[in-house]
């Protein structure tokens, strides 16, 4: 009896393979080809075990469907990881973009507040000249007038005179002076602030 059911089952296999063979390298070129040829592969096994009542073949076309089904389902697993990557690819992209432009920004507005420093710092540097050839036109016509006050009063008032003017020169030029190196000490902090920042 066993003898009777292996001929049939032989020569289904036989033609099977022998029809399957072509079949499976044009499927190749289609996505899901060979899929679909194993599982028709499967169905015609277990029709032909249905109908020759043969318990081996219809074992052998539940294993191909069972393998079938398993590669399909590994396929789609592998979509979806693919999606995932393409993704997760996608949004590094974008978090890369987002950071590469607030890197830029950072950068513009560090360029900015060393502009600005700058612009600052040379602003009181002329402030400081300014205020120094001020204080000495200031001290030159103060010594003019001196002079003036020498040659047109008497000796002795010119002599008070002078001390006079002197005194207050000198008391110009200290409070000048005083101003002048509040400012040289304002420029240096700035600067040495400056100097840590960057």
């Amino acid at each position: 009896m066993e003898l009777l059911r292996t001929v049939p089952r032989l020569a289904v296999d036989g033609y099977l393979r022998a029809v399957k063979w072509p079949l499976s390298r044009v499927a190749r070129l289609a996505p899901d080809g060979e899929l679909l040829v194993d599982r028709a592969d499967a169905v015609l096994r277990g029709l032909a075990g249905d109908l020759l009542r043969d318990p081996q073949l219809q074992a052998d076309a539940r294993l191909r469907r069972e393998a079938a089904e398993d590669r399909t389902e590994a396929a789609e697993l592998r979509g979806r990881a693919a999606e995932r990557r393409e993704a997760a690819d996608e949004t590094l992209a974008d978090r890369q973009s987002e950071a590469e432009q607030r890197r830029r920004a950072a950068e513009q507005r560090a360029d900015e507040q060393r502009r600005q420093a700058a612009q600052r710092r040379e602003a009181k540097a002329k402030r400081a000249a300014a205020s120094e050839r001020q204080r000495k036109a200031r001290s030159a016509q103060a010594r003019a007038q001196t002079d003036t006050v020498n040659a047109d009063v008497g000796r002795e008032d010119r002599l008070e005179a002078l001390e006079e003017a002197g005194e207050a020169v000198q008391q110009r030029e200290a409070a000048l002076t005083a101003r002048d190196e509040a400012e040289r000490l304002d420029l240096a902090a700035a600067r040495a602030k400056e100097r840590r920042k960057a």
